[in-house]
């Protein structure tokens, strides 16, 4: 947990190797109520995952590229960074990213 927030859930500080997590910063809302709470309800953070790079992979191409990612989640870039590791898979990593 970081300053800023207190429903904050962040990733885990080490990685399974004990070294620090490069991204144990970033979070997402630990709001055990909201209806996207990824410990009880995972299906739907990974839906929304699915479905952006989706859209992406079906409209972007080498030929028009995507060129930049707008953030518009709460929580502290905890998803976006999970959504931008997805496009980066599919080869669709963008030039920049507005957060």
């Amino acid at each position: 947990r970081n300053q800023f927030s207190t429903w904050q859930m962040n990733f885990p500080a080490r990685m399974p190797n004990g070294s620090r997590c490069p991204v144990c910063a970033l979070g997402e809302c630990g709001d055990p109520t909201c209806p996207s709470y990824r410990p009880k309800r995972p299906e739907v953070r990974e839906a929304v995952e699915n479905f952006i790079v989706q859209k992406c992979v079906g409209h972007f191409s080498e030929t028009r590229p995507l060129t930049t990612y707008a953030s518009v989640g709460s929580g502290t870039l905890g998803q976006d960074w999970i959504v931008l590791e997805r496009l980066r898979e599919v080869n669709l990593l963008p030039s920049r990213a507005i957060f």
